[in-house]
């Protein structure tokens, strides 16, 4: 979560919150080793959601 958040630039509590709400809407799933916690998508058709709406985002090629 750390990383995430310094990766994006916002506060950790603002990642978990967020991951809170996804993982409660099912969107990611979690599992925890020790004290890290590996968070995924949480079947494919989020990531192809997930993807559509990265390409509708994108900026055009041309």
């Amino acid at each position: 979560m750390c990383d995430l958040a310094s990766l994006i630039g916002v506060s950790d509590s603002a990642v978990s919150h967020s991951l809170r709400t996804l993982r409660q809407l099912g969107v990611v799933q979690y599992r925890k080793a020790g004290k890290i916690a590996y968070y995924s998508l949480a079947n494919g058709e989020v990531g192809a959601f997930v993807r559509a709406g990265v390409r509708a985002l994108a900026p055009s090629a041309g």
